[in-house]
């Protein structure tokens, strides 16, 4: 996780940096269409409602594993989604965990399983916002808890919803402000001793940049109401967890409609393993 955080933050940088090499006459230039596929709408689309679904069935675990269900109600979240899921044409789509997953009964899921896909939200506003299923981010600031999903809104959704991806330039953006914010993060967490990192000369100086305005109550980013420095633990954990989500789906939605082959898969151990309450 943190090599991939230095390599995106020296991405950036050496992007910039090449501005001024770049910046020769363009008379003759001819653009060509940089309008994704109909492939490739399609497979955002799809990544996009999986994952909406799975997190509306974690939120459902998640209340009965905290005994929220009024007596006598009787659950129907697993059948309701697998219908979604059939009306949609997504079950070919689930992969094997997803499927193992939706085919448990109700209140079936492992407490591990609930708190992994609930923590998925940040990931799939990322998706919902890439894909144009919602005008814009909820602040980045706000990672110091986890934003409910609007589960009306895909219990509406029609198999031929007319949403229009978002410019990959605006994806692109939001996707370095993530990567900038969880950079602060892993700096403090460093700082503090939750994380232990040995880093090479090139990451210490990107990590010094990212925490340059450290502690600086006109400069340092925000956790809710703190800035970075002061915040407390848990909190901090949460967002940098939150930020790193982000900036990996909003990438992942970049590679499908830009390549659409290329898959950006993170091996599991890359993402933070937090407990949340």
């Amino acid at each position: 996780m943190l090599a991939l955080g230095f390599f995106v933050a020296w991405r950036i940088r050496k992007s910039h940096a090449r501005d001024d090499e770049t910046l020769i006459s363009l008379s003759n230039y001819e653009p060509i269409s940089t309008a994704p596929t109909v492939s490739a709408i399609l497979t955002l689309r799809s990544e996009t409602m999986r994952l909406w679904l799975l997190v509306w069935r974690a939120s459902s675990e998640s209340s009965l594993s905290r005994g929220t269900i009024p007596a006598g109600k009787e659950i129907l979240t697993r059948r309701v989604v697998l219908d979604k899921l059939e009306y949609l044409d997504l079950r070919r789509e689930l992969t094997d965990k997803e499927r193992d997953l939706h085919l448990l009964p109700d209140g079936g899921w492992s407490p591990e399983s609930v708190l992994e896909n609930i923590f998925r939200a940040a990931e799939l506003e990322a998706l919902q916002y890439a894909c144009g299923a919602i005008n814009r981010l909820s602040p980045i600031e706000d990672f110091d808890r986890i934003q409910p999903a609007d589960i009306e809104q895909i219990r509406n959704t029609d198999k031929n919803v007319e949403w229009h991806p978002r410019e990959t330039f605006d994806i692109r953006r939001e996707s370095e402000m993530a990567a900038a914010f969880y950079l602060r993060c892993l700096g403090e967490q460093i700082k503090r001793g939750i994380v232990q990192k040995d880093l090479e000369e090139e990451e210490s100086k990107i990590l010094r940049e990212a925490t340059a305005h450290a502690g600086d109550h006109n400069a340092d980013l925000l956790i809710g109401t703190k800035i970075i420095s002061e915040v407390e633990d848990h909190r901090l954990n949460l967002a940098a967890g939150q930020s790193y989500l982000r900036f990996t789906a909003l990438q992942r939605a970049l590679s499908i409609i830009e390549t659409n082959n290329l898959r950006f898969i993170l091996h599991p151990t890359l993402r933070p393993r937090l407990k949340l309450g």
